[in-house]
């Protein structure tokens, strides 16, 4: 099932609050099955939108008359676009009324000018601004289109409805055919799985169709495989879903999984069997491994997959049967198109050039949090483990890891860390086993030894260690593990002496970075003016304690307390950041309970 979607309709009409009730914006949501979620005025509910709606005109009001507002409307697309939910299409009217709207209620005439449209003003700004190349925008209007149409084109809109002919279903087709969806099937929100998402819908609505699914171990390739054939059948294909597995087996085995045999083809064929060619009639076949297809059978695959004939012929038989099939095929050999092992004609009837590629989880990182839960849910209940929290350390080392084998890894240490230590209700970062193979960041990562560190530099070597890190430098996990081993015995009085005021520099700024840090992973409001986003203290809290109940006060004491840690003229006061960050902590919380006069 998919997840409601969320739109935005940029339209002065139905974008204009209206004090309390916008009559022409309800009977719009109401006919087109939209919810209306803007929250600038009551709205009516909706038991079983389409999608979500945010309304905005795109104007503002400048003495006493309304004005476009171009980089506002921009601005607030921005913002939209880069927190979650994202918008998952845009609706975007054409004619915006301008004007004293008491002496000019039908705008002022330049308004009507095609060329004028402030639509197609938005529409090329947001086609220029590489940050919103992806955001998927529908041209919403009652103008004449034809005076428009290669204008609208040219800049990038996908599709184009009437506002009289738009309805609930022809709304819902678009949004399947054009929008970025989330869906409850497939785990994730990131734009590069939306984007593959999007594509699966298009192909699977082609119906007699060739699909060649590419990614890595791990990815999901089967899951998008079973994606395409349910919107097939929404679609209105019918058949059932028949996977075949080409990995192992002997070639006359492969074959005879793919089409089947007749009474005395070979020795042990006491009957006639149908292939699973035969057996997707009507629905979805699926090739598994397609790049272990033995060269042997490539001339009778290809026939199969000449969409004007789709022939199958079993083992020992004469004759071949006309079939109605949709064949998705999937490999992790993402050089297939290149390969000498398959006949060209056989790639590109499979249409490798149009794969669809799954993005690996090292693309699609913005998800590990969203999966990391799923698995976490998923396993709490199979296992009979306590319900846990994800500890800020924990989600980090996830974050930074590379996932050679993608979903499926980050599904198995998920499992086992559950599996391990089911009366907890913290996953710590020491749970979390990446294997043998882990990179920078991974459970495995080798640890130096504090013996390697030198704890008296030479004068000479002072300044230029304090500009930058030295080449190796250890990843934050490791220098926790050195500092955790550390032994006053290897301490000798030499190393000791006048050191007091170094050591706690280090800490203090280990502990100013790691907040940091965080910080910068938690900002939100980006926009093009402001791309270092807003800085939110109480996220940036949550994610480094791994307490999602952390409320707004326990934070910014939280702040203070490590802010407090550190002297005058230190990181904090340098840093930009950091200073924000203690500057609305100590705004929220002037001063500790502890402090208050009783």
């Amino acid at each position: 099932m998919s997840v409601v979607p969320r739109i935005l309709v940029i339209d002065d009409q139905y974008g204009a609050a209206g004090g309390v009730v916008n009559t022409l914006r309800q009977d719009f949501c109401f006919t087109v099955g939209l919810r209306d979620v803007a929250g600038d005025c009551r709205a009516e509910t909706m038991a079983s939108p389409v999608a979500e709606a945010v309304f905005i005109s795109g104007q503002k009001m400048v003495s006493r008359c309304v004005e476009n507002d171009l980089e506002g409307t921009l601005d607030f697309v921005w913002k939209g676009w880069n927190e979650w939910p994202r918008w998952s299409l845009i609706l975007l009217d054409m004619h915006f009324k301008t004007g004293n709207p008491e002496t000019e209620p039908d705008g002022r005439r330049e308004d009507r000018i095609p060329e004028n449209y402030f639509g197609l003003k938005i529409l090329k700004k947001l086609t220029a601004d590489e940050g919103l190349g992806d955001l998927p925008v529908v041209i919403l209007s009652s103008m004449d289109r034809g005076k428009i149409e290669q204008a609208i084109t040219e800049h990038g809109a996908l599709h184009f409805t009437d506002k009289a002919a738009l309805d609930r279903d022809s709304l819902s087709k678009i949004i399947h055919d054009i929008g970025l969806i989330e869906d409850d099937r497939i785990i994730g929100r990131s734009l590069p799985l939306l984007k593959c998402l999007r594509e699966a819908r298009r192909r699977a609505g082609i119906g007699n169709e060739n699909i060649l699914i590419l990614g890595e171990t791990g990815t999901g390739k089967e899951l998008i495989a079973k994606y395409i054939h349910e919107n097939a059948m929404i679609a209105g294909r019918i058949g059932k879903f028949v996977t075949v597995f080409t990995s192992g087996g002997a070639e006359t085995l492969i074959d005879d999984r793919l089409f089947g045999h007749k009474k005395g083809s070979y020795t042990g064929a006491i009957g006639d069997k149908p292939g699973a060619t035969e057996e997707a009639d009507g629905g979805t076949l699926f090739i598994d491994e397609f790049g272990n297809i033995p060269r042997s059978i490539q001339p009778k695959l290809l026939r199969f997959l000449d969409k004007k004939t789709r022939e199958s012929q079993r083992l020992g038989g004469s004759i071949a049967s006309g079939l109605d099939v949709l064949v998705v095929m999937a490999t992790n050999r993402m050089d297939i198109g290149t390969s000498d092992e398959f006949f060209k004609d056989l790639l590109s009837r499979a249409q490798v050039e149009h794969s669809i590629i799954v993005p690996s989880l090292r693309q699609r990182r913005e998800d590990i949090p969203v999966l990391t839960r799923h698995f976490l849910d998923l396993y709490e209940e199979k296992l009979g483990a306590e319900k846990r929290t994800v500890s800020g350390d924990a989600m980090a080392a996830m974050m930074e890891y590379e996932w050679p084998r993608n979903v499926r890894q980050l599904e198995n240490v998920i499992e086992q860390a559950v599996s391990a230590y089911k009366g907890l209700r913290i996953l710590s970062r020491n749970h979390l086993n990446f294997g043998a193979q882990a990179s920078t960041g991974g459970h495995d990562a080798p640890v130096p030894s504090p013996a390697d560190a030198k704890t008296t530099p030479p004068k000479e070597e002072e300044d230029s260690a304090k500009k930058a890190p030295p080449e190796g430098a250890a990843d934050l996990f490791s220098l926790m593990e050195v500092m955790n081993h550390s032994s006053s015995a290897s301490l000798k009085p030499e190393n000791i002496a006048g050191n007091l005021s170094e050591v706690q520099d280090s800490c203090r700024n280990l502990v100013a970075e790691f907040v940091k840090a965080a910080l910068l992973a938690t900002r939100r409001g980006i926009t093009r003016e402001n791309p270092a986003g807003e800085i939110m203290i109480q996220p940036a809290m949550r994610l480094i304690t791994g307490n999602q109940q952390l409320t707004g006060s326990e934070a910014a004491d939280l702040v203070k307390r490590l802010r407090i840690f550190g002297r005058e003229g230190d990181i904090w006061e340098a840093d930009e950041i950091l200073r924000m960050a203690y500057g609305k902590a100590k705004k929220l919380r002037p001063s500790y309970p502890r402090d208050r006069k009783k």
